[in-house]
């Protein structure tokens, strides 16, 4: 199996964190979400190696082994650092995929990054594109509130940041044991700084600028797009593909990814890898 490289990139004022296996086909860029970092995306890339496939997760600016410099939080910022990273690197038809906040982006690069030629989007709803307002004003999803109060969560949550995560790793998984201690140890030092935490809470605290974004935002878009969900995950798939083709997308498919909740990438990477794949080809 081929090792798994890591390397910093310069990108603006930002140093990007990937991990790495090189093979042969198009590119494919991961991005994690909240609260994750790459390292969620080892199983996917071992699997990738095994494949011969050339695989990249990154580090949102911030988070893990990646510095945040001057970049913001809206997705579609995010989105445009990830293109200029593809340029810088020189690839050629990269695919992206995003899962969480991290497919947030993805779903933003459709027209501020359309460099990537295939782009999937995993466990996330988007904002400004429906069901998003009744996400949104779901009071059981209590933390895309509490994460925008500004310094509030970081005062209850430094130091605590392990427990915290594993109370939303254990909610929205299958399977809890299937995510282990070392990956959540992983997770918890990745937002260990101020700088960590905070950038993580501000992707929340951007979501009604990325909302107005998207909504204002609804030209045609033909880059092929893959909607993922895991089958633990309770809702209503045909009602987030309706909202896509609302938005403008006109060539979207859904898999549903068998015993899975949130984190597919841990709790079923056999079945996610081979979704991926298939659709990156």
């Amino acid at each position: 199996m081929a090792e798994i490289v890591q390397t910093d990139v310069r990108v603006r004022d930002a140093q990007l964190h990937l991990r790495s296996v090189a093979g042969t086909g198009p590119e494919i860029l991961i991005v994690h979400g909240w609260p994750e970092s790459s390292v969620a995306w080892v199983p996917i890339l071992e699997r990738a190696a095994a494949d011969g496939a050339t695989v990249h997760a990154v580090d949102l600016p911030g988070i893990g082994g990646s510095t945040r410099g001057s970049t913001n939080a809206t997705k579609h910022d995010l989105a445009q650092l990830l293109a200029e990273l593809a340029h810088e690197l020189g690839w050629q038809h990269p695919r992206l995929v995003g899962h969480d906040i991290g497919g947030m982006v993805a779903y933003a690069a459709l027209r501020a990054a359309p460099i990537f030629e295939r782009v999937a989007i995993c466990n996330t709803v988007i904002p400004g594109v429906p069901p998003w307002n009744n996400v949104y004003g779901n009071p059981h999803i209590f933390h895309f509130h509490f994460h925008a109060v500004p310094g509030l969560p970081e005062q209850l949550v430094t130091g605590r940041e392990r427990a915290y995560f594993d109370w939303f790793l254990d909610l929205l998984s299958d399977d809890p044991a299937r995510i282990s201690d070392e990956y959540r140890d992983h997770f918890a030092a990745a937002y260990a700084t101020s700088e960590a935490l905070t950038t993580g809470f501000d992707w929340y605290r951007a979501l009604p600028d990325d909302a107005e974004h998207n909504a204002a935002n609804t030209s045609p878009i033909d880059t092929p797009v893959l909607y993922l969900r895991g089958d633990a995950d309770p809702v209503d798939v045909a009602e987030y593909l309706d909202g896509f083709t609302t938005a403008g997308l006109r060539d979207v498919q859904s898999t549903v990814i068998p015993h899975s909740g949130h984190s597919a990438s841990l709790e079923s990477p056999d079945a996610l890898w081979q979704a991926i794949a298939t659709f990156a080809r």
